[in-house]
């Protein structure tokens, strides 16, 4: 229990943590993303203005000075082109291979060529102006590729994955280290608080079993006492036995859990052997005739032969029920209890692979969906139909649940309200040796 607890807490920590983590990656790529291409875009627009500034008008021609067009100004990836007022080109320096019209609306602009190398440009277009009479001669255009600029994001990308890789792993140790922490004082409050249960119910058997028997003699001679005192002693007996049955399910339950969480295969008093489980299930459904026949319960019992599983048995009676029985039990007894008269009640159990798979269903009342998921707590009560009945604890579902994990097993449920339920109890197998 406190071991799928603590990893829904380091789940939910870490599932946080990533949200928290891909915000702020996200951020810092658009971020970085948005500063460098503004960076970009006042670098362009700069260099353009002093292309602008080597080129003047001779003999009603555009011209360019050879000072500028003979240096190596442009790189591999990034060209000048000189325009004239009716937005012929001129001269060009630098190597990219991109033929591209003269759009003089935009200052900036970013362009995408799908299928051409480069696929991706940036452009910064200015106007050029004669510095005698201030007048407008051209335009100067400078193209840059953005492959840079994308080699440079896709570091920035591989950076903060590989960043929040390395922070989630560290935080997944650091939160194992936590939760074991923090989830400490909550299992030391709860083993107290069962091992309190389970002394107290031990210390009440006696005064209980005192209670039952003195009741029960008073009973056994009822001309001496008063018809007054008759009911009251009736009730007595009545509400120590429901008493008894509690103190009794409490036991087992905080045994079960104390021997799940040990881990241990054998106990002081407790053995683990291989049972027979179609005999067991024959023999538990055989006790119950009675009843079924007493509420006209139509039964089918389908039980695969040489069934075998590994359970605890009592080492001190070897005869007595072993503990997986308690399971079936508390089953039978829910669905004799919760299926109206003339209803049917069936027992199916067969392998299925390396799994022993029980399945006990009923025509009954059913159950809620929305309370499916609570079945299994202690003291759960559900809707009218499915209260505690006289002598129940509240606990068989408890009891059952923990007992199948103690097993190694588990047990599942389906059910739908006026329908009927089933449930499904799953065990690993133990193969015969033929």
């Amino acid at each position: 229990m406190f071991d799928r607890l603590r990893w829904q807490l380091l789940l939910s920590y870490l599932a946080v943590f990533t949200a928290i983590l891909g915000v702020f990656a996200i951020a810092v790529r658009l971020v970085f993303g948005y500063s460098f291409r503004q960076s970009l875009s006042q670098e362009l627009v700069i260099l353009a203005e002093v292309a602008a500034t080597h080129a003047e008008i001779q003999n009603n021609r555009l011209i360019v000075g050879d000072d500028f067009t003979d240096r190596s100004l442009a790189l591999p990836d990034r060209k000048f082109e000189w325009f004239d007022r009716q937005k012929r080109l001129v001269d060009k320096v630098g190597n990219l291979n991109l033929n591209l019209p003269l759009n003089i609306d935009i200052p900036v602009q970013f362009n995408k060529y799908p299928g051409q190398n480069p696929d991706e440009t940036i452009s910064a277009v200015v106007p050029i102006i004669e510095r005698d009479n201030r007048q407008q001669i051209g335009y100067v255009r400078i193209t840059q590729s953005l492959e840079s600029l994308d080699r440079t994001f896709h570091q920035l990308d591989i950076g903060l994955i590989s960043g929040m890789i390395i922070s989630l792993a560290i935080s997944s140790g650091a939160g194992i280290w936590l939760t074991r922490r923090a989830m400490k004082p909550a299992i030391s409050s709860y083993q107290q608080l069962q091992q309190f249960t389970a002394d107290a119910a031990h210390e009440l058997r006696s005064p209980l079993m005192a209670v039952k028997t003195n009741a029960s003699t008073a009973l056994k001679y009822p001309n001496g006492i008063r018809s007054g005192d008759l009911k009251k002693f009736t009730a007595i007996a009545s509400a120590t036995e429901q008493i008894i049955n509690l103190t009794e399910d409490l036991l087992i339950l905080a045994r079960a859990e104390k021997d799940c969480r040990s881990d241990k295969l054998h106990q002081s008093d407790r053995a683990i052997e291989q049972l027979d489980l179609t005999l067991l299930l024959q023999q538990i459904a055989a006790t119950y005739r009675s009843q079924l026949d007493a509420k006209s319960l139509e039964f089918d019992l389908t039980i695969q032969s040489n069934l075998s599983v590994r359970g605890y048995i009592s080492s001190l009676d070897r005869q007595a029920m072993p503990l997986i029985g308690r399971v079936f039990i508390n089953l039978i007894e829910n669905a004799i209890h919760y299926t109206p008269s003339g209803g049917k009640i069936s027992i199916l159990a067969h392998q299925i692979e390396r799994q022993v798979e029980i399945r006990i269903s009923d025509t009954g009342v059913g159950i809620a969906a929305n309370e499916l998921e609570r079945i299994f707590d202690r003291f759960w009560r559900g809707d009218r139909s499915r209260t505690r009945w006289a002598g129940g604890s509240g606990l068989g579902l408890a009891i059952a649940k923990s007992i199948v994990e103690q097993h190694q097993g588990s047990i599942d449920v389906q059910s739908k309200l006026g329908e009927g339920s089933q449930f499904i109890v799953r065990l690993p197998a133990i193969f015969s040796s033929s």
